[in-house]
């Protein structure tokens, strides 16, 4: 990794100037332009520019490489920065400041607004939706019902079965037969 110049930063820092000042300062200078979310060269910075190409070396969702642009430090003595020059790269740099904060603001209240319609969003559609209790009851009752039953029969079944047969079906048999005339059977 070769340097060979000087950063924008370092440009900037006799000033007492921030990175994104220092940008400013260039480009008041003439040295670049605002372009696509970053700096394009003019004709008098590409005269003094030497252009870094840097990698990670990892892949995947990795930047894998960028550039950086460093300027050659006989360009200080052609930028002819003067302490006006220097307050204004300060002013608009705050006025990028600025609207940087009213953007986030005016973000922050359209999430804001779109969170509170979604949230009218919803209680309208609890007001919409009410239960019917009795018939959570009856089913809730029935459901009762089906799995006690159930639990009975399986569990007590086989027991209530024998007891039927010793006691019942033999009073059962007898009054049948009785209705119907029969004489009782023999067991043999």
């Amino acid at each position: 990794m070769v340097k060979n110049g000087l950063s924008a930063t370092e440009i900037g820092n006799p000033y007492g100037l921030v990175p994104r000042a220092s940008n400013r300062l260039l480009e008041l200078a003439g040295v670049h332009e605002k372009a696509d979310g970053g700096w394009k060269l003019t004709e008098l910075g590409e005269r003094f520019v030497n252009v870094v190409d840097e990698h990670n070396g990892y892949g995947g969702s990795a930047s894998r490489s960028w550039s950086k642009t460093y300027f050659a430090p006989e360009m200080l003595d052609e930028l002819n920065s003067t302490p006006e020059m220097v307050e204004e790269a300060k002013t608009i740099y705050a006025a990028d400041l600025a609207v940087d904060a009213l953007k986030r603001a005016a973000d922050k209240e359209a999430a804001e607004e779109h969170f509170r319609q979604f949230q009218e969003k919803l209680a309208l559609e609890d007001q919409e939706f009410e239960v019917d209790w009795k018939k959570v009851a009856v089913l809730l009752g029935g459901a009762i019902i089906v799995v006690g039953g159930t639990i009975v029969v399986v569990k007590y079944g086989p027991a209530i079965k024998r007891k039927w047969q010793e006691k019942v079906t033999p009073h059962l048999d007898a009054a049948i037969r009785k209705v119907l005339r029969r004489p009782a059977e023999s067991e043999d």
